[in-house]
């Protein structure tokens, strides 16, 4: 359990760590480019509902992995769902920013974190 607890806590700070790295490239873009690439990502696209439904299943995956694997508890074990899953969606929008034609989402953000709330609610029920 240890060296899940490790893992967990190594991936978060990474995370932090990139999300820096990621603010510095959206300062590079012109005021222009971003508002032309906000404009072509909306709230009810395709993508949206991807992360939604990603988010929410990672989340309850990990969580009753953790549960019945690791034997923790409910409480602590949503605790693990919502955060792995929050920081693949944050990783995931870190590296579309730095990928040509791509940016990072707010909204894709959003959307995880919609996902991964459900996800905690539904992890949950017994």
């Amino acid at each position: 359990m240890y060296i899940f607890k490790q893992l967990i806590l190594l991936l978060v700070l990474w995370t932090g760590v990139r999300a820096g790295v990621s603010a510095d490239s959206l300062k590079q873009q012109s005021p222009q480019t971003a508002r032309i690439l906000q404009r072509n990502d909306p709230w009810l696209g395709v993508d949206k509902g991807l992360h939604f439904v990603g988010s929410l299943m990672a989340t309850v995956a990990v969580s009753k992995s953790v549960q019945r694997f690791a034997g923790q508890p409910e409480s602590r074990s949503v605790v693990y769902g919502f955060g792995v899953s929050m920081s693949l969606g944050l990783l995931k929008e870190i590296w579309d920013g730095k990928r040509p034609g791509h940016f990072f989402s707010l909204r894709d953000l959003t959307a995880d974190l919609a996902g991964s709330a459900l996800g905690v609610c539904l992890s949950r029920i017994k």
